[in-house]
């Protein structure tokens, strides 16, 4: 759902797993582009699996997904670092940081319903 510039991928960190990955792409690429456009329009389906290995909640499932998270989010992290820029930085360490404890939050919901 994402076209860009390929040149804005040029020494960015490519992230690994399955949680958080385009997390760790978009937002520096966000940061890098000099302009963005958003097309209100279908341009491909989607097609939710409710068996994929992100949906499982199981112990060992929720625990890789979140280290994959973390791993992540470091680049993000990592990334802003680079930049300089303190108080972008600040911004997506709070942002982060907000992200984790919705995820532990709802997580533990679910696990409280089971």
């Amino acid at each position: 759902n994402k076209l860009v510039r390929s040149e804005l991928y040029k020494g960015l960190k490519y992230p690994t797993g399955t949680m958080g990955e385009d997390l760790a792409l978009i937002v520096p690429i966000l940061y890098l582009s000099l302009k963005t456009s958003y097309i209100n329009s279908p341009l491909y389906y989607y097609f939710y699996n409710r068996e994929s290995v992100t949906k499982r909640k199981d112990s060992d499932s929720m625990q890789r997904s979140f280290l994959q998270f973390k791993s992540n989010t470091d680049i993000v992290l990592e990334f802003f670092a680079k930049q300089n820029d303190r108080d972008i930085y600040k911004k997506a360490l709070n942002w982060i940081m907000y992200s984790v404890k919705t995820w532990i939050s709802t997580t533990s919901n679910k696990r409280k319903k089971k």
